[in-house]
């Protein structure tokens, strides 16, 4: 009922609460169905965690090991009361490690969105166009600190502001396939020679990649990563698709009713067009959504705003990679994510396309008759609404300190904002560690609970089997050896607990972040929670041997007639 109604109810209404509610109960009797079942195989991890103390060893040399048979008895007799204690165990430890893993799962998720999203160990961001970053001014100081002998900066690179935020000639911009089919509008950016060599290269997951330029330049000599941006300006207007290998005549105009099409200097001709293209990256989005391949052409539209003409800006465009992951830009291999996906070219396309535009905004505006002084000049240079820098790997919080505020000094404008992702990263981990020392809290708490779970369990065992041990103990064993009998069962019993808790935590975990990894794309990353493993682990076997060895005492202290005349 819940998963057919409730759940698609949640979706359709937006009730992201209950949504969440309904995963969080889902999930907690996902771990209470699975530590039921790890009760059927609870027997056979105590005889493999009795043999890994026992059995291996030569009875010559342990002279314990005579006492297995014993203690498999004792198992076998006891079992109803100790899958009791077993199943709590069980389900106190999958919680506790389920929590635990699963909290530093999600972390390590949100410190891969950051730096995905901020893209280097620095980066400095405009928010308004009206205070643009001042490229010359920060080139120069960047530059003058990579002079110096000892510097720490390896590379940096600028990015624009979308194609049509700060010129207010252009709309909107879009893309399809050359017969226009389901034209989908996209996010225009002029990026940087250097920007692959600046950005946090393990988040850059490209699809395909146009087999004509290779061998590319590759991102830490990895061939599986090439560096598409280099080929966007080292050859610049040199990709030949498939379809132009060979004879390729440029179609003529289109006409209609016979007439003879009209030409006008306010837009480009077809020639022009199929002879002056754009090299782009776009996402792998696109290939699902608008049947777009590296190996087809693509129509670039560029619908201008303010003129009478609603014609837009023809563009031919061919696609130098598909991308599913680029750090900086939000890409995704799905093609619901295709609308308003990033589109990224040189700036010498980027400065072109504005160039163009203004070009057909001032002939339309003239063309109305608008005195000159009256037709608005919007900026027909790139601007620059991002800068990211890379720094060596041994760079200190100091030194991306002294980087930071010598940007400062050339930043004017209030909503400028510059990051360092690695003091974000710091400042996430210390969060984190306070919380993970909660979760060793919790499981220290949820030991003592068992603890006493435990002594009870192996205070019954005790009374029930005191006429067994009496006449043990009359026959020669010695009161040491009797108590060792519990200690082991119980150590057997936890053990084969604990290890079927803790497994079943990390699967669960495992398992919800690989599921939301399927939709982040981004790279998983399992961090394994040893310190509050180890402290699980070790709680265990503390309350596995006190709670044992409490009751099993008693034994030690009564005399052989006391305890046979108990035990009947």
């Amino acid at each position: 009922f819940v998963v057919y109604y409730v759940l698609p109810y949640s979706i359709v209404f937006t009730n992201l609460s209950l949504f969440l509610n309904i995963l969080n109960y889902i999930l907690l009797g996902l771990i209470t169905g699975c530590a039921f079942l790890a009760t059927l195989l609870q027997p056979s991890f105590e005889k493999v965690f009795l043999w890994l103390f026992l059995g291996w060893v030569p009875a010559r040399w342990f002279s314990d090991k005579n006492l297995l048979i014993l203690i498999k008895k004792n198992l076998s007799s006891h079992r109803d009361r100790n899958r009791k204690t077993a199943l709590m165990f069980t389900l106190v430890l999958a919680y506790v490690i389920f929590a635990g893993a699963m909290f530093r799962l999600q972390t390590n998720s949100l410190q891969q969105d950051i730096k995905y999203t901020t893209g280097a160990v620095i980066s400095a961001v405009s928010i308004s166009s009206q205070h643009a970053l001042e490229r010359n001014q920060l080139e120069n100081f960047i530059n003058q600190q990579m002079q110096k002998e000892q510097t720490n900066i390896k590379s940096y690179a600028f990015i624009t502001y979308s194609l049509g935020t700060y010129n207010r000639e252009i709309r909107y911009c879009y893309v399809s396939n050359l017969g226009s089919y389901f034209p989908k509008r996209v996010i225009v950016y002029g990026i940087d020679r250097s920007y692959f060599d600046t950005f946090y290269d393990e988040y850059y997951r490209p699809a395909e990649i146009d087999s004509n330029f290779y061998p590319y330049k590759y991102i830490k000599n990895d061939t599986t990563k090439p560096d598409v941006c280099d080929s966007l300006y080292r050859d610049a207007g040199q990709a030949k698709l498939p379809i132009e290998k060979y004879k390729f005549n440029i179609p003529n105009n289109i006409i209609s009713n016979s007439k003879p099409p009209v030409e006008s200097d306010q837009f480009r001709s077809t020639e022009d067009v199929y002879s002056n293209y754009i090299d782009v990256i776009i996402s792998e989005s696109m290939r699902s959504a608008t049947y777009l391949e590296v190996t087809k052409p693509i129509e670039f539209l560029v619908q201008l705003k303010n003129i009478a003409s609603l014609r837009p800006s023809i563009w031919l465009a061919k696609a130098r990679a598909m991308v599913i992951k680029l750090p900086g830009f939000f890409y995704s291999s799905y093609s619901a994510t295709a609308y308003k996906s990033p589109l990224l070219m040189s700036y010498d396309n980027f400065a072109q396309i504005l160039n163009e535009s203004h070009r057909i905004y001032e002939l339309d505006q003239k063309s109305h008759q608008i005195p000159d002084d009256q037709i608005k000049n919007y900026p027909i240079e790139p601007m620059n609404q991002r800068l990211l820098i890379r720094l060596n790997n041994n760079a200190t919080s100091d030194d991306r300190i002294d980087i930071i505020n010598g940007l400062r000094n050339y930043i004017t404008g209030d909503q400028t904002y510059i990051f360092d992702t690695e003091d974000l990263m710091t400042t996430t981990d210390i969060a984190v560690n306070l919380l993970l020392l909660l979760f060793n809290i919790v499981a220290l708490v949820a030991s003592i609970l068992c603890f006493f779970s435990l002594w009870m369990s192996f205070n019954a065992n005790v009374n029930e089997n005191a006429r067994e041990f009496a006449v043990l103990r009359a026959i020669g064993v010695n009161s040491g050896q009797v108590i060792r009998v519990f200690i082991y069962e119980a150590l057997s019993v936890v053990f084969a607990a604990a290890i079927q808790g803790i497994a079943i935590g990390i699967f669960i975990s495992i398992t919800l972040t690989l599921q939301s990894s399927l939709f982040t794309e981004m790279p998983f990353n399992f961090t394994f929670p040893w310190t509050l493993f180890a402290t699980v682990l070790s709680a265990s076997i503390l309350t596995a041997f006190l709670g044992s060895y409490f009751p099993a005492s008693k034994l030690r202290d009564k005399q052989i007639a006391q305890a046979l005349r108990a035990g009947g």
